[in-house]
């Protein structure tokens, strides 16, 4: 597991892409006991997070030095080639060896998740195991997507700072990244005690709060008002009230975002059977990755054509309906192996019976 969470932030410090993430997630959720599955994932998010923190230093540091951008460029090769150590160390998780039929290497790696004096327990999860690939071969499979959402504003902050006329605004996007780090930490700390359902239904709308309020503060902001002359190594001064007002919203949409949206979805992989998993994990982080290019395509032409105001409200209405979804289809998983949360899903959504056991 630690080689995973390694892989997360070398993939994503220096060139802020998560291309490995949905691999690393599945990797640790079945590699990690029950109790600990989403606060494990969470970490690698956290790492992922860190690395945002770091390329934004670097960046930023580098800014003004002659060739930077070829250091940041070549920077970006480290990380991958510590991943490309650390694969050697990572075994194969217990379930796959189980699937193809190396029962003894499952039951090895099993005792090496959970130390000594657990045979007992080694020997249900691999009776589990046995249970549901049995059971996949009886039945059909149904694949159930889990929404995923982004977030525009990680991408497109430094932009937004520039039209609030901040005299650094990579410093200003740096408040950003450090507060999608902060509550990721708080993420981690609360997602197996609270829940991954409950996180989702209590976060999303702070982030709509958020989403309106920065559409609020945009349109009473002047935007032709003259730029701050600060020096670029300092924050600096702003255009007005309404410039920290949107740079506050902000932040209480990431540090909301980031204690769910920004990791629950991550922990997709538990909700499809082991036959299909990696499959249904890939078409949940393609649709992921889908929903990016959109808002990557959209975000700047649609500040132009319906203005920042309405733009925002937009993504609004877009969290509102996601919160919805989740409310309707999306049942609480915490505490439970993979193998329980298959069974839970056999019949329909399982909200009511995931619900009834807490």
């Amino acid at each position: 597991m630690a080689g995973a969470h390694g892989n997360s932030m070398g993939d994503d410090s220096w060139t802020e892409c998560e291309k490995a993430t949905d691999n690393g997630s599945s990797y640790i959720s079945e590699l990690s006991p029950s109790a600990h599955r989403g606060r494990l994932v969470t970490l690698s998010i956290l790492f992922v997070t860190l690395g945002q923190v770091v390329a934004y230093l670097v960046g930023w540091g580098l800014s003004s030095t002659t060739h930077g951008w070829r250091w940041m460029v070549g920077l970006g090769s480290s990380p991958a080639i510590v991943q490309l150590g650390l694969l050697f160390f990572m075994p194969e998780t217990p379930r796959w060896l189980k699937k193809v039929g190396d029962t003894e290497g499952a039951r090895h790696v099993l005792s090496r998740v959970y130390g000594k004096n657990s045979e007992a327990v080694v020997e249900a999860i691999l009776r589990a195991i046995g249970m549901e690939i049995l059971s996949e071969e009886e039945a059909p499979i149904k694949i159930r997507n889990s929404w995923l959402a982004k977030n525009s504003l990680m991408y497109f902050s430094a932009t937004i700072f520039s039209q609030l006329q901040f005299s650094s605004p990579t410093l200003a996007s740096l408040s950003i990244a450090v507060t999608n780090l902060i509550f990721t930490m708080v993420a981690m700390v609360f997602i197996d005690r609270v829940g991954r359902r409950r996180i989702l239904l209590y976060s999303i709308p702070i982030m709509v709060l958020g989403l309106c309020t920065v559409a609020l503060a945009f349109t009473f902001f002047d935007q032709k008002a003259p730029a701050s002359t600060k020096s670029p190594t300092t924050i600096g001064k702003a255009k007005g009230p309404w410039a920290y007002l949107i740079l506050v919203s902000m932040i209480v949409y990431v540090s909301s975002y980031a204690i769910g949206m920004g990791n629950v979805p991550w922990q997709q992989s538990e909700l499809f059977p082991l036959s299909i998993r990696s499959l249904g994990s890939s078409i949940a982080t393609a649709t992921n990755w889908g929903s990016n290019f959109v808002v990557g395509l959209t975000f700047l032409p649609m500040m132009e054509l319906l203005s920042p105001a309405w733009t925002f409200v937009t993504y609004a209405l877009v969290c509102m309906v996601g919160w919805g979804c989740i409310w309707k289809i999306y049942p609480e998983t915490m505490g439970l192996g993979l193998e329980e949360v298959g069974a839970l899903l056999k019949d329909g959504w399982g909200v009511k019976e995931s619900l009834q056991r807490l």
